[in-house]
């Protein structure tokens, strides 16, 4: 239940594109390995948000500052309204109903790695 909490934090912050003054991490380049043609920027942010507490730094961090951590990093990363909306989207949804929509847009993006659906208890 403190991990939905904590991932519907982090939906919330990056939907509302928070202004941190302090600094965090910047977005190395998502790399989509066995991929022949380039990510669209959609699915570069979809890359963002399926890592994003490892490329944040945030599992440095203890496990209760970590939402927080991620959520500005996504806020300042993300680069794509559509993957903002998408994330607003997400925060609306029960923990099932999100993990649901998240795995279609990654399936659509052959994005076929997403660490963020472990956090939220989706991924195998």
């Amino acid at each position: 239940m403190k991990a939905i909490a904590l991932a519907s934090l982090l939906v919330s912050l990056v939907a509302c594109q928070s202004k941190a003054k302090e600094e965090v991490a910047e977005a190395p380049p998502a790399q989509a390995p066995e991929q022949a043609q380039p990510m669209t920027p959609l699915a570069l942010d979809l890359d963002r948000i399926c890592n994003a507490e490892e490329l944040s730094g945030a599992l440095d961090l203890p496990s209760g500052d970590r939402a927080l951590h991620t959520g500005i990093w996504l806020a300042k990363t993300i680069e794509t309204q559509e993957a903002r909306d998408f994330v607003a989207e997400l925060t609306k949804l029960e923990a099932d109903a999100r993990i649901q929509l998240l795995e279609v847009k990654l399936a659509e993006h052959k994005i076929t790695q997403c660490e963020i659906l472990h956090t939220w208890g989706g991924a195998e």
